[in-house]
Protein backbone atom coordinates (compact mmCIF):
# COMPACT_ATOMS: atom_id res chain seq x y z
CA UNK A 1 0.00 0.00 0.00
CA UNK A 2 2.84 2.41 0.86
CA UNK A 3 4.10 2.38 -2.72
CA UNK A 4 0.63 3.10 -4.15
CA UNK A 5 0.14 5.96 -1.69
CA UNK A 6 3.54 7.41 -2.55
CA UNK A 7 2.94 7.12 -6.30
CA UNK A 8 -0.40 8.90 -5.99
CA UNK A 9 1.02 11.70 -3.85
CA UNK A 10 4.02 12.12 -6.14
CA UNK A 11 1.70 12.55 -9.10
CA UNK A 12 -0.43 15.12 -7.25
CA UNK A 13 2.72 17.00 -6.25
CA UNK A 14 3.80 17.03 -9.90
CA UNK A 15 0.43 18.41 -10.91
CA UNK A 16 0.85 21.25 -8.44
CA UNK A 17 4.38 21.94 -9.65
CA UNK A 18 3.13 22.03 -13.24
CA UNK A 19 0.33 24.40 -12.27
CA UNK A 20 2.87 26.69 -10.63
CA UNK A 21 5.16 26.62 -13.65
CA UNK A 22 2.31 27.51 -16.01
CA UNK A 23 0.64 30.09 -13.77
CA UNK A 24 -0.27 33.36 -15.49
CA UNK A 25 2.14 36.26 -15.35
CA UNK A 26 5.30 34.28 -15.91
CA UNK A 27 4.81 31.43 -13.46
CA UNK A 28 4.76 31.10 -9.70
CA UNK A 29 8.49 31.71 -9.24
CA UNK A 30 8.13 35.17 -10.75
CA UNK A 31 5.59 36.14 -8.09
CA UNK A 32 6.53 38.07 -4.98
CA UNK A 33 5.10 38.16 -1.48
CA UNK A 34 1.32 38.35 -1.40
CA UNK A 35 0.98 37.06 -4.96
CA UNK A 36 2.44 33.67 -3.98
CA UNK A 37 0.22 33.49 -0.91
CA UNK A 38 -2.80 34.28 -3.05
CA UNK A 39 -1.92 31.58 -5.57
CA UNK A 40 -1.37 29.03 -2.81
CA UNK A 41 -4.69 29.88 -1.17
CA UNK A 42 -6.55 29.67 -4.46
CA UNK A 43 -4.99 26.31 -5.36
CA UNK A 44 -5.76 24.89 -1.93
CA UNK A 45 -9.40 25.99 -2.07
CA UNK A 46 -10.19 25.17 -5.69
CA UNK A 47 -8.06 22.09 -6.23
CA UNK A 48 -6.72 20.41 -3.10
CA UNK A 49 -9.73 20.78 -0.82
CA UNK A 50 -12.17 19.74 -3.55
CA UNK A 51 -9.96 16.73 -4.30
CA UNK A 52 -9.79 15.82 -0.59
CA UNK A 53 -13.58 16.00 -0.34
CA UNK A 54 -13.91 13.76 -3.38
CA UNK A 55 -11.44 11.22 -2.04
CA UNK A 56 -13.21 11.13 1.34
CA UNK A 57 -16.56 10.52 -0.34
CA UNK A 58 -15.16 7.81 -2.60
CA UNK A 59 -13.42 6.03 0.27
CA UNK A 60 -16.60 6.06 2.32
CA UNK A 61 -18.57 4.77 -0.63
CA UNK A 62 -16.37 1.73 -1.20
CA UNK A 63 -15.66 0.98 2.48
CA UNK A 64 -11.97 1.81 2.21
CA UNK A 65 -11.35 1.69 5.98
CA UNK A 66 -12.36 -1.97 6.04
CA UNK A 67 -10.04 -2.96 3.17
CA UNK A 68 -6.87 -4.96 3.58
CA UNK A 69 -3.62 -3.21 2.66
CA UNK A 70 -3.66 -4.95 -0.71
CA UNK A 71 -7.19 -3.78 -1.42
CA UNK A 72 -6.35 -0.23 -0.33
CA UNK A 73 -3.36 -0.27 -2.66
CA UNK A 74 -5.59 -1.35 -5.55
CA UNK A 75 -8.00 1.49 -4.79
CA UNK A 76 -5.17 4.03 -4.81
CA UNK A 77 -3.73 2.58 -8.02
CA UNK A 78 -7.14 3.00 -9.64
CA UNK A 79 -7.35 6.53 -8.24
CA UNK A 80 -3.97 7.39 -9.74
CA UNK A 81 -5.05 6.03 -13.12
CA UNK A 82 -8.20 8.14 -12.91
CA UNK A 83 -6.22 11.28 -11.97
CA UNK A 84 -4.01 10.80 -15.03
CA UNK A 85 -7.01 10.29 -17.28
CA UNK A 86 -8.73 13.33 -15.71
CA UNK A 87 -5.70 15.52 -16.39
CA UNK A 88 -5.36 14.29 -19.97
CA UNK A 89 -9.07 14.76 -20.66
CA UNK A 90 -9.20 18.29 -19.29
CA UNK A 91 -5.91 19.27 -20.88
CA UNK A 92 -7.27 18.18 -24.23
CA UNK A 93 -10.80 19.53 -23.86
CA UNK A 94 -11.63 21.53 -20.76
CA UNK A 95 -15.12 22.18 -22.14
CA UNK A 96 -16.00 18.50 -22.55
CA UNK A 97 -18.59 16.98 -20.27
CA UNK A 98 -16.02 14.33 -19.31
CA UNK A 99 -13.93 17.13 -17.84
CA UNK A 100 -16.67 19.39 -16.49
CA UNK A 101 -18.44 16.54 -14.71
CA UNK A 102 -15.45 14.27 -14.02
CA UNK A 103 -16.15 14.12 -10.28
CA UNK A 104 -19.78 13.10 -10.78
CA UNK A 105 -18.77 10.43 -13.29
CA UNK A 106 -16.10 9.11 -10.91
CA UNK A 107 -18.58 8.97 -8.01
CA UNK A 108 -20.97 6.97 -10.15
CA UNK A 109 -18.17 4.59 -11.14
CA UNK A 110 -17.18 3.94 -7.52
CA UNK A 111 -20.81 3.50 -6.52
CA UNK A 112 -21.15 0.78 -9.15
CA UNK A 113 -17.91 -0.81 -7.97
CA UNK A 114 -19.03 -0.72 -4.34
CA UNK A 115 -21.99 -2.92 -5.22
CA UNK A 116 -19.61 -5.67 -6.38
CA UNK A 117 -16.39 -7.31 -5.17
CA UNK A 118 -14.37 -5.04 -7.46
CA UNK A 119 -11.72 -4.29 -4.83
CA UNK A 120 -12.20 -7.28 -2.58
CA UNK A 121 -12.49 -10.27 -4.85
CA UNK A 122 -12.37 -9.63 -8.60
CA UNK A 123 -9.35 -10.56 -10.67
CA UNK A 124 -7.81 -8.04 -13.10
CA UNK A 125 -9.62 -9.64 -16.04
CA UNK A 126 -12.92 -9.59 -14.15
CA UNK A 127 -12.45 -5.90 -13.37
CA UNK A 128 -11.73 -5.19 -17.04
CA UNK A 129 -14.87 -7.07 -18.06
CA UNK A 130 -16.87 -5.14 -15.47
CA UNK A 131 -15.71 -1.81 -16.89
CA UNK A 132 -16.50 -2.92 -20.44
CA UNK A 133 -19.96 -3.94 -19.32
CA UNK A 134 -20.58 -0.48 -17.85
CA UNK A 135 -19.78 1.39 -21.07
CA UNK A 136 -23.42 2.00 -22.00
CA UNK A 137 -24.25 3.14 -18.46
CA UNK A 138 -21.36 5.60 -18.50
CA UNK A 139 -22.44 6.94 -21.90
CA UNK A 140 -26.00 7.39 -20.63
CA UNK A 141 -24.78 9.24 -17.54
CA UNK A 142 -22.56 11.53 -19.62
CA UNK A 143 -25.51 12.25 -21.90
CA UNK A 144 -27.78 13.19 -19.00
CA UNK A 145 -25.07 15.35 -17.43
CA UNK A 146 -24.47 17.09 -20.74
CA UNK A 147 -28.17 17.83 -21.20
CA UNK A 148 -28.39 19.17 -17.66
CA UNK A 149 -25.31 21.34 -18.13
CA UNK A 150 -26.58 22.77 -21.39
CA UNK A 151 -29.95 23.52 -19.80
CA UNK A 152 -28.21 25.43 -16.99
CA UNK A 153 -25.79 27.23 -19.31
CA UNK A 154 -27.81 28.33 -22.30
CA UNK A 155 -25.65 30.38 -24.70
CA UNK A 156 -26.90 33.80 -25.78
CA UNK A 157 -26.17 36.44 -28.37
CA UNK A 158 -23.82 35.31 -31.14
CA UNK A 159 -22.58 32.18 -29.35
CA UNK A 160 -22.92 28.73 -30.88
CA UNK A 161 -25.82 26.79 -29.44
CA UNK A 162 -28.06 29.83 -28.94
CA UNK A 163 -31.72 28.94 -29.36
CA UNK A 164 -33.31 30.20 -32.56
CA UNK A 165 -36.73 28.75 -31.96
CA UNK A 166 -38.21 32.24 -31.64
CA UNK A 167 -35.33 34.49 -32.79
CA UNK A 168 -32.86 34.74 -35.67
CA UNK A 169 -29.20 33.76 -35.43
CA UNK A 170 -26.88 36.73 -34.94
CA UNK A 171 -23.46 35.08 -35.28
CA UNK A 172 -21.35 35.26 -38.44
CA UNK A 173 -21.88 32.35 -40.85
CA UNK A 174 -24.56 30.82 -38.60
CA UNK A 175 -27.83 29.21 -39.52
CA UNK A 176 -30.75 27.90 -37.49
CA UNK A 177 -31.35 24.20 -37.60
CA UNK A 178 -30.38 20.80 -36.26
CA UNK A 179 -26.80 20.30 -35.10
CA UNK A 180 -24.69 17.26 -34.33
CA UNK A 181 -22.42 17.62 -31.27
CA UNK A 182 -18.72 17.30 -32.05
CA UNK A 183 -17.26 13.96 -30.93
CA UNK A 184 -15.77 14.26 -27.44
CA UNK A 185 -17.39 17.60 -26.68
CA UNK A 186 -20.95 16.74 -25.68
CA UNK A 187 -22.43 13.29 -25.54
CA UNK A 188 -25.96 14.27 -26.53
CA UNK A 189 -28.42 13.63 -29.35
CA UNK A 190 -28.65 16.06 -32.25
CA UNK A 191 -30.03 19.42 -31.07
CA UNK A 192 -32.87 21.22 -32.84
CA UNK A 193 -33.52 24.93 -33.34
CA UNK A 194 -30.06 26.16 -32.41
CA UNK A 195 -27.56 28.48 -34.06
CA UNK A 196 -24.45 26.79 -35.45
CA UNK A 197 -21.89 27.18 -38.21
CA UNK A 198 -23.85 26.71 -41.41
CA UNK A 199 -20.99 24.86 -43.09
CA UNK A 200 -20.35 22.14 -40.51
CA UNK A 201 -23.62 22.04 -38.52
CA UNK A 202 -21.48 20.94 -35.59
CA UNK A 203 -21.22 22.38 -32.08
CA UNK A 204 -17.59 23.00 -31.25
Amino acid sequence: MAEATTNLQDYLDNLKANARDTASGGGYNSYVGIAKAGWDSNYKTNVEEKREDLYTELKTQVGFDNFTDTQKALFEEELLAWEKEYFTTCNGSAESIECREAFAIKKDAEKARSETTYYTGMTASERAAFETGRASDVAALEASLAVAWLADNQPTGTAEGTSCETTVCEGANQCCGTSTPRSGAYVTPALENICVDQTTLVIS
